[in-house]
């Protein structure tokens, strides 16, 4: 009874995340948000089958592939091949492509080697995405789709293939989940949910920020790696996928900084969770793989991340497996990211929680009028003598709160679970001192005395690292509290 229970429980989310990936997706989009929509094809794809009859019929004749349909599989024509009569090889890739109407690529062909230009500079890019993610950080390829039936569209060949035509509004490009193989042929490993793809790129970037060029490099980057990322494990969790996947973009392409489109509205609600089932906040949780790369073992932590998802399908477990060699964890990492985002600083003094483009991300911000980057939940004044209490009530499974305290006097800081345990919190508090020195302390309950190192900026971090609690409300309560002043000696 209670495995059914679970069971059924599941499921319930399971359509949830199906009917959010497909009111984004189809029959039309609204929103104006310029997005990697590869998350929601492969939820349409792997949970598509828990939608009402009716909107499968729908998304199945545009074209949209789920696994679990059997009239999913008469689909044996790619929809994105449909009008693109021209092929390159180049590599392991096929770049379809064609000229005529709206799925059509710009002609100019100044070079005269019969091939439109702008095709020629998307190969280009695909080598040095290749170049990089293969061959400098040591990933494996992506299966290909030779073994396919007769009756499949493979698109002519064992080639990773590439369709450059017209995409729905905002779209930098996706990939699309094809074939499940199991085990990927190019590793030494054993994999259990390895998957072909394919990929489908803009013909132009018409609208999009950035030149097209970096707009072209960025797709590319990103969208390369979900087609590696589906040959360790095409069911690891979505936020895992997407915010490696933006990262992977500043790897490749570090000047481009196209992802700080994604910090605003991520810092704007860092009580938010890291992990998000559905939405757009996983790219902006790409910061926290910058966070992981720059002081807990760089790119090869993060390969050793989707190394281990073909043995684990709990991404906190999958990350803590891939920290034990720098002696962290999730947990550990998470909190530094949390610290390291309040700080948001290049200076050197900052340590252990400093960013290399943390100047540039407080400018993006400035310039598209962010408030509070990130957000302060509350401020308190403290005054001895006047015992204070706040309280919060929003804080999301691997989430923080930032709580500024304002004091000349000794104070003691106590967190009070208002549900769950003590456990459930990490608190840690942010002293900056008058040459900029940074001091953390951890803990549920503090004494902090403002004068016994000239602290001048104060922050009260509250994160929430519990797995399985649903609620995190909180309270801190500020009483008077010691001085650590050594007394003058007589």
């Amino acid at each position: 009874f209670l495995f059914a229970l679970s069971q059924n429980t599941l499921t319930a989310s399971e359509a949830t995340v199906a009917q959010t990936a497909y009111d984004l997706l189809y029959p039309s989009r609204s929103s104006t948000e310029i997005i990697h929509p590869s998350a929601w094809l492969r939820d349409i794809f792997r949970y598509g089958h828990l939608l009402p009859d009716d909107l499968q019929e729908e998304l199945i004749r545009k074209g949209y592939r789920i696994v679990q349909n059997p009239n999913s599989r008469l689909l044996t024509t790619r929809s994105e091949a449909v009008g693109l009569d021209q092929y390159i090889d180049n590599g392991i890739f096929r770049f379809h492509y064609t000229i005529q109407g709206s799925k059509g690529v710009d002609s100019t062909d100044n070079d005269q080697n019969a091939i439109p230009d702008y095709i020629d500079l998307v190969m280009t890019i695909f080598d040095e995405v290749y170049q990089h993610q293969i061959n400098d950080l040591g990933y494996i390829s992506p299966p290909d789709d030779g073994r396919y039936l007769t009756d499949q569209d493979n698109g002519g060949s064992s080639h990773y293939d590439i369709y450059v035509t017209n995409l729905s509004y905002g779209y930098y490009g996706y990939v699309q989940a094809d074939q499940e193989i199991g085990d990927n042929p190019n590793s030494s490993a054993i994999e259990q949910n390895a998957y072909t793809s394919y990929m489908a790129v803009r013909n132009n970037y018409d609208g999009f920020p950035n030149s097209e060029i970096n707009n072209l490099r960025v797709t590319i980057a990103h969208e390369f790696f979900h087609s590696i990322q589906f040959g360790y494990d095409a069911w690891e969790k979505s936020w895992l996928m997407e915010a490696t996947a933006v990262w992977m973009e500043e790897s490749v392409y570090d000047d481009i900084n196209d992802c700080y489109q994604y910090m605003p509205e991520w810092f704007a609600s860092p009580h938010s969770t890291l992990a998000p089932e559905a939405g757009s906040r996983w790219y902006g949780s790409f910061i926290y793989f910058e966070y992981i790369d720059e002081h807990l073992g760089g790119p090869e932590t993060i390969r050793r991340i989707w190394e281990n998802s073909v043995q684990y399908n709990d991404s906190r477990i999958i990350i803590d497996n891939a920290l034990l060699a720098e002696s962290s964890d999730f947990i550990d990492s998470f909190i530094g990211m949390s610290i390291a985002n309040r700080i948001l600083s290049s200076n050197l003094k900052a340590g252990a929680y400093r960013y290399d483009e943390a100047d540039a991300y407080i400018d993006y911000a400035n310039k598209k009028n962010a408030d509070d980057f990130p957000l302060v939940e509350d401020i308190v004044h403290f005054t001895q003598g006047t015992p204070d209490t706040v309280s919060s009530s929003n804080l999301d499974r691997y989430g923080s709160n930032y709580i500024f305290l304002n004091t000349d006097d000794p104070v003691e800081i106590s967190l009070i679970p208002n549900n769950g345990n003590t456990s459930d919190f990490m608190m840690s508090v942010i002293l900056k001192d008058a040459a900029g020195n940074y001091t953390i302390k951890s803990g549920s309950i503090m004494n902090i005395d403002p004068q016994s190192n000239n602290y001048t900026w104060m922050y009260i971090v509250v994160s929430s690292i519990a797995q399985n609690a649903t609620r995190f409300n909180y309270s801190i309560v500020f009483r008077d509290g010691n001085s650590e002043v050594d007394a003058p000696k007589g």
